[in-house]
């Protein structure tokens, strides 16, 4: 699925797959894919690069000093084009700083377009901006970090100031209807 979002948004190009005909990069030996799924067909997917297991892209790609072991990094969000307005993406970050709080990290990297981030913080996501812009992935992008324990209040707070007429806290701390697979707890590159 990240494979076919990807070549559709010219992320990638085809002479970038493998001969199996997935993209696949150095942090996938590292990563935690995490699919979403209704029905049964796959609309969105993300991936945890573990910073206790090796390097951060988000420093690759930055030139940024390696941050304290309790940092990963959200990474390779792919949504199918009919969900980009859905709450796909939200879930799927709620899913991994979910994964992310239960395994002890207290941080979280993500590379942003910069509208994207300025975007999720009005929402009340707490993405704070760590580097200069980059053209990266056919936008100006930046790193933002993110602490995991400032998400639920920051979202309450921006609920609260937009009169509770959004719910965007509740919906991160809720009690969250998914199910994690152990067996794909290994690394799963085109999930």
């Amino acid at each position: 699925m990240r494979t076919g979002v990807y070549l559709d948004s010219g992320r990638i190009r085809p002479d970038q797959l493998d001969p199996d005909g997935l993209f696949r990069d150095k942090y996938d030996d590292y990563s935690i894919h995490v699919l979403a799924t209704e029905d049964g067909t796959a609309v969105g997917s993300i991936r945890m690069i573990q910073g206790r297991l090796g390097q951060l892209q988000a420093c690759e790609l930055f030139d940024l000093p390696a941050p304290e072991g309790d940092t990963f990094e959200v990474s390779a969000c792919a949504v199918v084009r009919d969900y980009r307005k859905s709450m796909v993406t939200l879930g799927l970050y709620r899913a991994l700083f979910d994964l992310g709080e239960q395994w002890g990290y207290r941080h979280a990297y993500m590379v942003l377009a910069e509208p994207f981030r300025q975007a999720i913080v009005a929402l009340g996501f707490p993405a704070i901006a760590v580097s200069e812009p980059r053209r990266v992935y056919n936008s100006w992008d930046v790193v933002a970090a993110v602490k995991l324990s400032s998400v639920s209040p920051g979202l309450a707070g921006a609920d609260r100031r937009r009169g509770d007429r959004t719910r965007f806290a509740d919906f991160f701390t809720e009690p969250f209807a998914w199910s994690l697979d152990p067996a794909t707890l290994s690394t799963v590159a085109d999930a």
